[in-house]
């Protein structure tokens, strides 16, 4: 009988920081470099105010300018997402980041559409709002990186995190291997917690003491499980497609209101 041949494992962290890395900043690129000079650059070179002379409507042509861009922008994120979904999810329990950090979480299912569309219809309103192409890519990616950075802190309010309690001295299960862990604690029989470092005591007896005097025999762990993933990234579409469809319904209204 002879040994099989090793696994090859096509990932390594560095192609993976540099897919991730390039697939997190799409998002922004559309926004900065689509979104933005979309209505901008008709606006400032004179072809927004020769359009909507013609027997076009303004709503109708401008109509038509947002389905076009954000189509071509829903339709590659999608297939880029999906790809990086299936190149990633053999491998994630060997590559060196958690599934709820930015570099999978968003960059994985259906959070790169959904960012995308987002960032690029907000670029197209501040676009349409400045009149002018470079002010309006400016604006656009300084408001992109702030959006980006006030996600991240929103990810994980996306779930309700689980309790899980084990004995004190007993191994970590292995289910937690593949959860972020949320906080930790050590609590007593009766379900009440301490800090994880209430006993981390200069001397083992001095530990032993602690935990005996507060009576701990239990670890804590508040965690977000890997099945939760799919629902959070998809409660999070929701919210960001609700925020795209206000802002475009905005740029429509805007258009109706004020000349371009």
């Amino acid at each position: 009988m002879t040994d099989s041949a090793p696994v090859h494992l096509p990932n390594s962290p560095q192609g993976f920081q540099s897919l991730s890395e390039a697939l997190g900043a799409l998002p922004v690129i559309l926004g900065v470099f689509l979104g933005a000079p979309l209505i901008a650059g008709d606006q400032e070179h004179g072809t927004a105010q020769l359009v909507t002379t013609q027997s076009v409507p303004r709503r109708r042509w401008l109509a038509a300018k947002l389905i076009g861009c954000l189509s071509v922008v829903l339709v590659s994120t999608v297939v880029l997402g999906a790809l990086f979904t299936w190149w990633w999810e053999p491998y994630r329990e060997v590559l060196p980041v958690d599934w709820m950090q930015g570099e999978v979480f968003d960059a994985t299912g259906p959070m790169p559409a959904a960012l995308s569309l987002f960032l690029t219809t907000c670029g197209i309103a501040i676009g349409m709002l400045l009149r002018r192409v470079l002010p309006a890519m400016m604006v656009t990616f300084l408001f992109s990186v702030a959006a980006e950075l006030a996600w991240s802190q929103f990810r994980d309010r996306l779930a309700t995190p689980r309790l899980f309690t084990y004995p004190l001295n007993a191994d970590s299960p292995a289910f937690l291997d593949q959860a972020v862990e949320h906080d930790r604690w050590i609590g007593t029989a009766d379900g009440q917690l301490f800090g994880w470092g209430t006993c981390a005591e200069q001397t083992e007896r001095a530990t032993n003491a602690c935990i005996k005097e507060h009576g701990i025999v239990n670890n804590v762990v508040e965690y977000f499980g890997y099945d939760q993933m799919a629902g959070m990234q998809w409660t999070g579409t929701g919210l960001l497609l609700g925020g795209t469809t206000v802002v475009a319904v905005f740029i429509l209204w805007w258009a109706t209101r004020r000349p371009l």
